[in-house]
């Protein structure tokens, strides 16, 4: 074991928190952190620690992060939560001057093929935030220990000691005797959730259930509370509810519908967790979890934690850290005041030489979206293949598209068709051969819309509308199609419509953290590429009449109807065809009886789309989905539209 004793006294400072950069061979970065670190993420334990985030609330004095073959941004921004006030992040390398060249195993999960050359933007400006930040020091197995602390005065210990002795707020107390059932607090990482919660346990009466992802994860609650039983995720969703109280920490790490089957099963929950970081889910607190407790009128509470206890304000490692992994959070709101819009491209080289618009772009995307993480930066930083396109006005970024570029290499199509190839990208043309069958979308080139967002207070002005038409008009010689997936809902599906997409793939299975199913939409760059899109679009369409009665069948019928896009024109249409429309549209037959030939009707006539869509809906859902409903209103307007369908023919034979 090497002899590390010059940097004792470094880690021996308890004023703040700070940063060692390690460097050297991989056996002496390993020596280093076997012996000096509490806790520390390698090749061993790598997989488990990215799968679990099980210390996720836990404090450490020195945690370390082995990054001489992998640097993972997510895995490193955790890290920086789990350093309590005084402690050290201990950050392994082969050589901090040439962190940028150093080789690197997480690139490789942005590599299409083995020809893609990747930048290394996300280390370089990494290794410059560091260097300007006066919160670190440097130990090379070479040329020993130096130090690049700028002096600082913090009480964050204090204040933090302060915060637990203090009692439970009367506001929180009150809540617990009220009847009110949802309570959400929300704050940064080190702003006293856990804490909090563990106030809340201690005043709360009768039973009280503790859960989290983990149990590991709930060291600062039980220092608090003693009297909470702790029960995981999925045994809670089994409990049956009682006259108890159940609690819930770290539910950023927590997919989206099982926290809604929490809050709705049980009388008085809280949820805490952040609402902003590294965590799977994040944003989502915000813009899926509140959204859906007001549109389903799920009365809560909602309380925001502003202060930060486990570090003091004045924390530069913190802010450090922010800068590198979520630029988004450091800056600030600005309005220049004059309302001018213009639209601009942006390349990962422009942004590394411009941190103000990087932070701007940064901000937008990962404010105004449920699931952001720092791979996302490293993304648009060092793939080439990236578009992103940025929405001015008054000054402000305001709007924000983010696109990749996907094609799946022609030799490799047929083993994609065959499921035997799985090439790492590709979302898009990937699915829509192995999964749909169109063997023929791998031969074309697909620029995938990514993210789209906009700031929340320049929203209804078109201003998401304004970059797609510009990328579609800009870009057109990158793609044949321009497509999107994502999780649907009625809004967006309408959003992506009206801008000219359809729909040709839904996929099969729950998203693990919104439990929404995907939807793959397409606009075509060309009338020739339109009929290939169209005849997908068939496809899609006819094979969906029949998954709605089955995989589809719990949805919500508005959903389906609104994919129903255009009429299709490839059936074959016989006599018998004429005969059941005319039957059942003059009630000379009931409509069950004539159940295909209805479906072949919503399908290819233009009338169909002339019934009001709540209609349409009702009607969908009885004759597609086999949802019981009572349609008798819905059937007179669907036999006053058969009547015009069947006026032509009609008219033939009178």
């Amino acid at each position: 074991m090497s002899n590390f004793a010059e940097v004792d006294p470094f880690l021996a400072e308890t004023g703040r928190r700070k940063l060692l950069i390690v460097e050297g061979s991989e056996q002496f970065v390993a020596d280093f952190l076997s012996e000096h670190c509490d806790f520390f993420i390698d090749e061993s334990n790598f997989k488990t620690y990215s799968k679990s985030y099980a210390h996720l609330g836990n404090e450490y004095c020195t945690v370390g992060y082995n990054a001489c073959c992998r640097i993972n941004p997510e895995i490193l921004y955790s890290l920086g939560g789990l350093i309590k006030f005084g402690g050290t992040l201990v950050l392994g390398v082969r050589s901090f001057e040439k962190l940028d060249e150093c080789p690197d195993r997480d690139l490789d999960r942005f590599r299409a093929d083995k020809k893609t050359v990747l930048k290394n933007n996300f280390l370089f400006r990494m290794k410059r935030i560091i260097e300007n930040s006066g919160t670190y020091a440097v130990y090379s197995e070479t040329s020993g220990f130096r130090s690049f602390l700028i002096a600082e005065n913090n009480c964050g210990a204090q204040d933090r000691e302060r915060f637990i002795d203090e009692p439970l707020p009367a506001e929180y107390a009150a809540w617990l005797d009220s009847d009110s059932r949802l309570m959400v607090i929300s704050g940064k990482r080190g702003s006293g959730k856990s804490t909090l919660l563990g106030k809340i346990s201690r005043h709360a009466k009768g039973r009280v259930l503790i859960s989290a992802p983990s149990r590991a994860s709930l060291t600062s609650f039980y220092r608090i509370a003693s009297n909470a039983e702790f029960v995981g995720i999925e045994q809670l969703l089994e409990t049956e509810p009682g006259n108890f109280t159940v609690l819930v920490d770290e539910i950023s790490s927590i997919p989206v519908y099982q926290l809604r089957q929490i809050a709705e099963r049980f009388s008085k929950v809280v949820l805490s967790g952040t609402a902003e970081g590294y965590e799977g889910t994040a944003r989502g607190i915000k813009l899926k979890l509140l959204p859906y407790f007001e549109t389903h009128h799920i009365d809560y509470r909602m309380y925001e934690l502003h202060g930060c206890h486990r570090n003091d304000e004045t924390d530069s490692f913190g802010r450090t850290w922010r800068q590198i992994f979520n630029p988004g959070q450091m800056q600030e709101n600005s309005d220049a005041g004059i309302e001018q819009t213009e639209i601009c491209t942006v390349t990962g080289d422009e942004l590394l030489q411009n941190e103000q618009l990087l932070s701007e772009i940064y901000r937008v995307l990962s404010n105004n979206h449920y699931q952001s993480q720092p791979s996302d930066l490293r993304q648009i930083l060092d793939v080439p293949d990236n578009i992103v396109v940025y929405l001015k006005t008054a000054g402000v970024v305001a709007g924000v598209m983010w696109c990749v570029r996907e094609q799946i290499a022609p030799k490799i199509v047929p083993d994609v068709f065959l499921g035997t190839r799985r090439p790492r990208g590709n979302i898009i043309p990937q699915t829509l051969v192995a999964h749909s069958g169109f063997k023929n979308a791998g031969y074309y080139r697909f620029l995938r819309i990514v993210r789209v967002a906009v700031m929340e207070k320049y929203r209804r002005r078109k201003f998401g509308s304004m970059l797609v038409s510009h990328v579609y008009e800009h870009c057109r010689e990158m793609f044949d199609y321009l497509g999107v997936s994502f999780g649907i809902t009625l809004p967006l599906v309408r959003f992506w419509k009206a801008n000219g997409f359809t729909a040709v793939k839904l996929g099969m299975k729950e998203d693990h953290v919104t439990g929404l199913y995907s939807v793959v939409m397409l606009r075509s760059g060309g009338k020739l590429l339109n009929r290939v899109m169209n005849s997908w679009y068939g496809t899609f369409m006819k094979n969906l009449m029949f998954q709605a009665s089955w995989q589809y069948r719990d949805f919500e019928p508005q959903l389906l109807t609104e994919l129903v896009d255009r009429p299709l024109d490839d059936f074959e249409i016989t006599s018998q065809y004429w005969r059941d429309l005319e039957s059942v549209a003059l009630g000379h037959r009931s409509p069950e009886q004539a159940v295909e030939s209805i479906i072949r009707w919503i399908l290819g006539s233009a009338e169909w789309r002339n019934i009001p869509f709540e209609t349409r809906s009702r009607l969908f859902a009885y004759f597609v989905m086999h949802q019981d409903a009572d349609i008798s209103g819905e059937l007179t307007v669907m036999r006053q539209q058969m009547l015009k369908t069947l006026q032509p023919v009609l008219q033939k034979t009178s």
